[in-house]
């Protein structure tokens, strides 16, 4: 059987999406510190924060645009056997890479209690991401039966509801406890989550846009963008914990509607044609390091930080500083993980 043509934009949005990360954990410790540092400085860390956090969105549209295929045939053991073992291992074995790591540099924490505490939460910061995907990889056969047989309206009801439930009713019940009208435990964070962007994937791949698409893809992101970048900056001027409503990575209208506009866009740039026929050198190493890179970028952020004094914000401008920063981080990142791919027996801890 011939092999399905590989998709380009797979490829460049995965790549966007892994510079999006590296960038995002580059900017994030200025985009918390209004009116710690010049006004200049916060409002260009918070628009390259608010338009980063699409970065993780992206990366779970992808996942469920190329898995959740309905052409795909296997059967759930097999799946289990070859994606949830193959992001197991690599959580394991980094899990205790950083908690090593923290230990090296002086860090206070028990060994035995934390690789307990490792089963139920992340051993670093952007570890959680694996537990997430784990979750995901695991009710996959399922929802590939739901892909191969859904009509258009019953994809339209689950996106909606999604996007209602998750998108929309967060941001109302924090409305509700802003004017002191009393809190509640009415949220489907625990059923829903990272789903609806998995589904949005797969829902998104026959979409194409046209001019007008386009220019309506283009007010929505920007409509988005400065929606989370106001948001933001109201209310971090009243209270940090409000704040965090809209730098967040679970899904919310804004953070919706930015991601879909997003992929969209990276889509519709990319179709396959014959004048773009694979992707760039740089694109395809991104893609192909993804993972790894992201396994392995917070470590060199820190490293960056801590011992040399590189961080966004210390230099001129965090307009220079944060792409200089993360353009740094992303290159060590990929070289470490091109190095660690050419070790026999190191591959599988960053496949």
């Amino acid at each position: 059987m011939t092999p399905a043509p590989r998709l380009v934009y797979a490829d460049v949005i995965r790549a966007w999406a892994i510079v999006g990360v590296v960038v995002l954990h580059t900017v994030a410790p200025l985009a918390s510190r209004l009116g710690e540092i010049p006004a200049s400085h916060w409002w260009a860390a918070n628009l390259i924060d608010s338009l980063t956090r699409t970065s993780v969105p992206l990366f779970v549209m992808i996942s469920g645009l190329l898995l959740l295929d309905p052409a795909r045939q296997e059967s759930p053991l097999t799946f289990m056997r070859r994606r949830v073992v193959k992001v197991i291992w690599p959580l394991i074995v980094w899990s205790l890479i950083y908690l090593a790591w923290k230990l090296a540099r002086g860090g206070e924490i028990s060994l035995p209690n934390a690789l307990v505490k490792a089963l139920t939460q992340p051993a670093h910061f952007h570890l959680w991401f694996l537990y997430m995907l784990v979750g995901l990889y695991l009710i996959t056969p399922a929802l590939r039966l739901f892909t191969r047989h859904a009509n258009r309206a019953e994809w339209i009801w689950i996106l909606s509801l999604w996007f209602v439930l998750v998108g929309l009713l967060k941001v109302v019940l924090w409305l509700f406890n802003l004017k002191g009208l009393g809190s509640t435990k009415f949220t489907f964070d625990l059923v829903t989550q990272f789903v609806g962007y998995f589904l949005l994937g797969r829902f998104l791949a026959a979409t194409v846009l046209d001019a007008a698409g386009k220019r309506l893809a283009w007010a929505g992101l920007g409509l988005a963008w400065g929606f989370t970048a106001g948001a933001t900056y109201v209310t971090l001027s009243i209270n940090k914990e409000w704040a965090k409503l809209f730098h967040t990575y679970t899904p919310v209208f804004y953070v919706i509607l930015l991601s879909v506009c997003a992929f969209l866009l990276l889509k519709s740039a990319h179709e396959p044609t014959d004048a773009c026929r694979a992707p760039s050198l740089g694109t395809r190493l991104l893609s192909r390091h993804a993972f790894a890179i992201y396994l392995i970028h917070a470590m060199v952020l820190e490293s960056l930080d801590q011992d040399w004094g590189l961080a966004a914000g210390r230099w001129i401008h965090p307009w220079i500083d944060i792409p200089l920063v993360a353009g740094l981080a992303l290159a060590v990142s990929l070289l470490a993980s091109a190095v660690l791919q050419r070790i026999p027996g190191v591959r599988t801890i960053v496949p």
